[in-house]
């Protein structure tokens, strides 16, 4: 069996799990729901902002805590 042959039985079994597990469900529902933003910081200049997130349990909840509060703050 050739590579191209393995990755098409290997990406066949995985639709038919997705299919079986309600998986792709969840893929399309992600994509159509959600959206995702990245951010990129310097290590040797932006080391706070480092320090601050890797302190916080919930970096997805504090975010969103801060942007609120600014969204409140500017009303």
């Amino acid at each position: 069996m050739n590579k191209d042959e393995a990755r098409a039985r290997k990406n066949d079994s995985q639709k038919k799990y997705e299919k079986k597990t309600g998986y792709a469900a969840q893929l399309k529902y992600g994509r159509e729901k959600t959206r995702r933003y990245t951010i990129s910081a310097m290590t040797n200049t932006e080391q706070d902002i480092i320090q601050k997130l890797d302190s916080v349990e919930n970096k997805n909840g504090y975010i969103k805590a801060l942007i609120r509060a600014d969204i409140a703050k500017s009303k």
